[in-house]
């Protein structure tokens, strides 16, 4: 019965069908050293700069203003990152970078 239901005709659209065109080492390369000098970049000066504007502006409360500032922070990703990826995965060839469109590749 559960092979019958895998083997029944689904018509997918093409921006949902599983890639099949795996992604070139170089471009994984490329995307992980990008990646690690975008967060050194953003996240060096905010770790710096973030503590001494709270304490400019709380200097007895510094602490717990910036674990508040922290953890909204975490939250906020922690809720825009999966949303981002479902708008991703559901991009159609307009949004192309080179030969890459649509869902996200393995």
């Amino acid at each position: 019965m559960a092979e019958q239901a895998t083997q029944s005709l689904h018509v997918i659209p093409r921006t949902l069908a599983e890639p099949t065109e795996p992604v070139p080492k170089t471009w994984i390369g490329t995307l992980g050293l990008a990646s690690l000098v975008m967060w050194m970049a953003s996240i060096t000066p905010l770790q710096v700069l973030l503590p001494e504007q709270i304490q400019n502006i709380d200097p007895r409360g510094k602490i717990l203003d910036l674990g508040l500032v922290s953890a909204f922070g975490a939250v906020s990703s922690l809720l825009a990152t999966p949303i981002a990826g479902a708008f991703s995965d559901r991009t159609t060839h307009a949004y192309s970078v080179g030969h890459l469109s649509g869902r996200r590749h393995r």
